[in-house]
């Protein structure tokens, strides 16, 4: 018998300038797709840069280690970005693959707040946000 951790599922982290889901924008956002026990738990992984065209400030770099210089070298544009990891996010869940996080709450207002400040139609528009497993609650 398997239970969902045998499932396919998808991991979904970011990093930020700040906590403010408002006002903070996504550095680096990290996705790992899980195919499951019926596919010998192959695994894709990517992390996305956004250069969000502000410093980051030096408290985040401490949290996080991501520094103006790494972003300056390797953030991509925001809109083209959140639209792609926005769109990995969508197909997954669309296929009832649960999207897996630690403070999952956090992860996709921020989310949702970058994709609108940048004119992308953010997930909620999308789809159905469903499954979602917040590993913080278990």
């Amino acid at each position: 018998m398997t239970g969902w951790v045998d499932g396919p599922m998808l991991g979904y982290d970011c990093e930020a300038t700040g906590v403010s889901v408002e006002s903070d924008h996504i550095l680096s956002a990290s996705l790992v797709h899980q195919h499951g026990w019926d596919s010998g738990y192959a695994v894709q992984a990517t992390t996305e840069w956004i250069n969000p065209g502000v410093p980051i400030p030096a408290a985040a770099t401490a949290i996080h280690g991501i520094t103006d210089e790494q972003i300056a070298l390797n953030g991509g544009d925001p809109a083209e970005t959140l639209d792609a990891i926005t769109s990995v996010i969508e197909v997954v869940l669309a296929a009832g693959t649960p999207l897996v996080g630690m403070n999952v709450p956090y992860d996709l207002t921020i989310l949702d707040r970058n994709c609108r400040r940048h004119g992308v139609i953010p997930l909620s528009a999308r789809c159905e946000i469903a499954p979602v497993i917040d590993i913080m609650v278990l």
